[in-house]
């Protein structure tokens, strides 16, 4: 079998889409965390907990997306991958957002052949947006001595004293 025959003749497209889509912009949208701040003034606590909330689903969810492909389960991926979409959304996360709207597409459609190299470019763009995010937490931007719920050894940690 060739190349080009392998994976089926849209497999090479899809796949290079897929993975020039991981890399074509900032994996989450600094506009989109400072709204979510200025929404919460004096609050920062709830932007970290929503934070750690996604960290914590992202692994499940993207496990479920797996299993639904190897399952052929469209209703399963569709959900997922909806779930994981609107999660996205909220961190301005638009490639994640936007591979996950093309993943609940292809699930719609019955269309699985286009799911495994969706999913492997949401694989890199989820690592990427987990990154980005991981960062936000207990940045010395982020916490201030006088900030409500900061902790003792975060503010230490930020401003470089330790004990």
């Amino acid at each position: 079998m060739s190349p080009e025959n392998s994976d089926g003749p849209r497999a090479g497209p899809a796949r290079e889409a897929a993975s020039a889509a991981c890399h074509k912009e900032e994996a989450i949208g600094r506009a989109r965390i400072e709204r979510l701040r200025a929404s919460m003034p004096g609050r920062k606590s709830i932007l970290e907990e929503l934070i750690a909330l996604f960290l914590a689903d992202l692994p499940r969810r993207l496990g479920a997306i797996e299993h639904a492909i190897a399952h052929a389960d469209c209703a399963a991926l569709v959900l997922n991958a909806h779930a994981l979409r609107g999660a996205a959304a909220n961190f301005g996360a638009a490639s994640l957002d936007e591979l996950c709207g093309r993943l609940e597409d292809a699930g719609a459609r019955g269309a699985l052949e286009a799911a495994p190299p969706l999913l492997a470019a949401i694989q890199c763009e989820s690592a990427r947006v987990r990154e980005a995010l991981a960062a936000l937490r207990f940045t010395p931007a982020d916490v201030s001595t006088n900030e409500p719920g900061a902790t003792t050894e975060a503010v230490q940690k930020s401003s470089g004293i330790s004990r």
